[in-house]
């Protein structure tokens, strides 16, 4: 079936001082493997108080032989209207299949309606205070028997090949992921996924006041099986990590310093290894919460997998 794509909506113009976004919550997608996972923190910020609250949503979609979740950013009754708009015409669709493409248009079609009755026409659209709407959306396709990620900022979805950001939060769980994942997470395992998903959160939490600091997970395999824990505590911010952050400032001056001698690069070199060792202690502190986490999102094979290496650390 040909999706009709909808004509882009015309915006309002807006006044320089107006042209600010505001967008609450961090949101990630990554491709791993056979599977997609999506996190996000899991606290709705209002204007006086913080509360916790739902922001992965999975929706079946059989007259369309697919599998979708939705992770939403932005302003929390607005965000939760779209998926329930979406949600609401896409199972109204005679049956049919979709594909990456086709499925992009109908979000974009989708997205084009929904902000041309409760975005553009808002009297605060545009300042910071005003109607947002965002989504990293994962899509299962059962005849194809494989996976898409998109990302969406307004009326725009894009596909996304690797990992993706959307939230206050975005621009920084960028820069914190892309340097460490290399090419693509896909070739990563996925404990590696998790551990890099909750150093990216408790970085973005301590940085960024308006994230929560509980978080949530779900996986979508390719066979269309869902995996989920939303309430998964992430470590306390005020030591998690910061040992990083040491590797990286010792590694930086003394690679980079060239006035430094020889005798203080080596001093250097050592203080790290020995910052490295501290950064394996906390890791092991967290290890039973991550193995338990893996266990909920990919059953109990990861975690047999993850206690072999247990042992192998151990030994």
């Amino acid at each position: 079936m040909r999706v009709r794509r909808g004509l882009e909506p015309v915006k309002p113009a807006l006044p320089k001082e107006r042209r600010q976004r505001k967008r609450m919550t961090i949101a990630a997608g990554f491709r791993c493997q056979e599977d997609i996972i999506l996190c996000t923190d899991n606290e709705f910020t209002y204007q006086t108080l913080k509360l916790p609250g739902q922001k992965i949503f999975p929706l079946n979609v059989p007259n369309r032989e697919m599998n979708m979740a939705f992770a939403i950013a932005g302003t929390v009754n607005f965000a939760r209207s779209a998926f329930q708009f979406i949600k609401r015409n896409i199972l109204a669709l005679p049956s049919g299949t979709f594909d990456e493409i086709s499925l992009q248009v109908f979000l974009e079609d989708q997205l084009c309606q929904f902000h041309e009755k409760h975005i553009f026409k808002h009297p605060r659209y545009g300042y910071t205070d005003g109607p947002q709407v965002f989504f990293i959306v994962a899509a299962q396709f059962k005849n194809e028997q494989r996976l898409s990620l998109y990302s969406t900022d307004e009326t725009t979805v894009n596909p996304e090949r690797s990992c993706c950001f959307s939230g206050v939060g975005a621009e920084l769980a960028q820069y914190i992921v892309e340097p460490l994942v290399g090419v693509s997470p896909e070739l990563l395992q996925p404990k590696h996924i998790l551990l890099l998903a909750t150093h990216m959160l408790v970085q973005v939490n301590k940085s960024v006041g308006s994230c929560g600091q509980g978080s949530s997970f779900f996986r979508l395999g390719s066979k269309g099986e869902f995996r989920h824990e939303f309430n998964f505590p992430l470590p306390d911010v005020t030591e998690y990590s910061d040992t990083f952050q040491e590797v990286m400032r010792s590694f930086f001056f003394a690679a980079a310093d060239l006035d430094m001698d020889d005798l203080h690069t080596k001093a250097a070199f050592r203080f790290t290894d020995f910052v490295i060792e501290k950064i394996r202690r906390e890791q092991k502190e967290e290890r039973s919460r991550r193995i338990a986490l893996a266990r909920t999102l990919f059953g109990p094979s990861s975690a047999k997998k993850s206690n072999s290496q247990k042992s192998e650390d151990q030994r």
